[in-house]
């Protein structure tokens, strides 16, 4: 399922701004923020939120709303995973064949992160080529076979992209991703994003295309996960 029909791609930069004008669709949606918003409790979704919480390139949410996400789920004290993903070989990516290139990866990947995970899951462009997601309420076992899943998906694109030279090229792209769970990994955002991070270099240290996870389930996997 592509951006065009999947139900969690509507919406726009503003709430103003997709009242007015349908051509720009988020892969994320007010509907998805909403849903995440009303999961951790917080009463402060307004246009404000919605524009602040963006990504330009991407359309996703953005490190300021993740982090903001991240604070009240450590708060509700609820088991949760926090996947960091980074797009392998970026940097090769843009010094071969521009910045342009690079930026249709990363939308390329935006547009296929939300169709792996929940409405209420938070999924952000953290910042470059690194991407989070706050899995709400999904324990590690769950959260691996969703990034599984993502992984392949990923693997097996190929985006056109625009060369230095002036050509087209199909470009293949990989993924890695670390995974940390509370409470196992710490009771901070700190301790969360920082063994989120350390799995994620483990992946890339040991052939980048890989996921790292902790070796501890944080809950039973819902009738939801386990048909997903």
């Amino acid at each position: 399922m592509d951006g065009a029909t999947d139900p969690r791609f509507a919406g726009s930069d503003t709430i103003r701004s997709r009242r007015q004008d349908t051509s720009f669709r988020s892969p994320v949606g007010d509907r998805g923020i909403a849903t995440v918003v009303a999961y951790i409790g917080a009463t402060w979704i307004d246009d404000f939120v919605l524009a602040s919480g963006r990504d330009p390139l991407t359309g996703l949410l953005n490190r300021r709303f993740f982090e903001d996400a991240l604070e009240r789920a450590l708060n509700a004290a609820a088991p949760f995973c926090v996947l960091t993903l980074d797009v392998d070989h970026f940097k090769r990516v843009n010094d071969t064949h521009g910045h342009a290139a690079g930026d249709t990866v990363l939308r390329q990947v935006a547009r296929t992160l939300p169709v792996h995970f929940r409405l209420q899951d938070v999924v952000a462009r953290f910042g470059g080529e690194e991407f989070s997601i706050l899995v709400l309420g999904g324990d590690v076992d769950a959260s691996r076979r969703r990034a599984e899943r993502l992984r392949k998906t990923v693997a097996a694109l190929r985006p056109t992209v625009e060369t230095k030279a002036g050509g087209r090229l199909r470009l293949p792209m990989t993924v890695s991703v670390g995974i940390a769970a509370f409470p196992h990994d710490g009771n901070t955002a700190e301790s969360i994003l920082a063994a989120a991070d350390r799995r994620l270099y483990r992946a890339k240290r040991t052939g980048r295309d890989r996921v790292e996870s902790p070796e501890v389930a944080t809950g039973p996997t819902s009738s939801s996960d386990a048909a997903a």
